[in-house]
């Protein structure tokens, strides 16, 4: 994985901070936990609701997903059109605009799981640590790794999507978790689930490039204390296994034979995940020592 890296030129930083639309509506949805930024290489995504609502690339430019955005826009509220709304409509002519219309759009398009990771970021953003809430954050999301050696070819040719990174500020130690919905067939089997598999994979990644991760990291810190003013410490460590979420189950789904086979399976392949049905009684020490 030796195309990981997270960078942001500074000249580019200071283009991103002038921007009209950054500093009149994205720094407002930074500030109110609407939006999650990530660093990524040579430029920034920013989320909302487990889509990706906006890119900044290192041409200095904004660009959304053509799926986000309508051209047309009408003074009614209702989802429909008819021919005579045609005959007077006007022009999103840009993103400041449209705006609102990007973010409702990006979120309708989140898949479950995404929903899920984005119940966390919204909760501990790494924009908004205050040790009186706990001690860990939502550094990064959806973190794209190509593995480079000590892989079979199927492996090394695989680009791995982790969830999310975890960040413990006071022990200075990064965690990658993985996100699954109850649901989730890659959780169920009677021999080893998929997500062991996922597990085991990304486990082998991380050891095998701890140094990377942790200077990609170091450098992730002091862009975002740059670009938002924060004052966050580098990462010095990395825990070496990825922890796995389950959630989105009731308390009858709770108590259930089918909650205990997963649990016991997955025991069984060394893999300890921490259910919660419920992603609002989350608390950021008891996620952190639990996944």
């Amino acid at each position: 994985m030796s195309n990981f890296r997270r960078n942001l030129n500074l000249n580019l930083i200071n283009k991103l901070k002038s921007e009209k639309l950054f500093k009149e509506k994205i720094s407002d949805g930074i500030r109110d936990k609407e939006i999650f930024p990530a660093i990524r290489r040579g430029d920034i995504c920013f989320y909302h609701k487990g889509g990706r609502l906006l890119k900044y690339t290192k041409n200095g430019k904004f660009k959304t997903h053509k799926k986000y955005i309508s051209l047309l826009d009408l003074d009614n509220d209702d989802s429909y059109i008819n021919p005579e709304d045609l005959k007077n409509p006007y022009l999103n002519k840009n993103f400041i605009q449209a705006f609102e219309s990007i973010k409702e759009r990006s979120a309708l398009y989140a898949g479950r799981e995404a929903e899920g990771v984005a119940e966390i970021y919204e909760q501990f953003p790494y924009t908004h640590f205050d040790k009186t809430t706990g001690n860990s954050v939502v550094l990064d999301i959806e973190i794209g790794i190509t593995p480079k050696s000590d892989m079979n070819f199927e492996e090394k040719n695989k680009t791995n999507y982790i969830d999310m990174l975890l960040f413990n500020v006071n022990e200075l130690s990064l965690k990658f978790v993985e996100v699954k919905e109850f649901t989730n067939s890659d959780i169920k089997a009677n021999d080893e689930p998929e997500v062991v598999k996922q597990i085991k994979r990304y486990n082998r990644v991380i050891e095998n490039n701890t140094s990377l991760i942790i200077s990609a990291y170091e450098r992730y810190i002091d862009i975002v204390n740059n670009l938002l003013n924060l004052q966050l410490s580098k990462p010095e460590e990395v825990e070496k296994e990825c922890g796995l979420l389950i959630f989105n189950f009731d308390a009858v789904q709770k108590s259930s034979d089918i909650k205990k086979s997963i649990e016991r399976n997955l025991n069984n392949h060394d893999i300890y995940p921490y259910f919660i049905g419920n992603m609002s009684s989350l608390e950021s020490n008891i996620l952190w020592n639990k996944v």
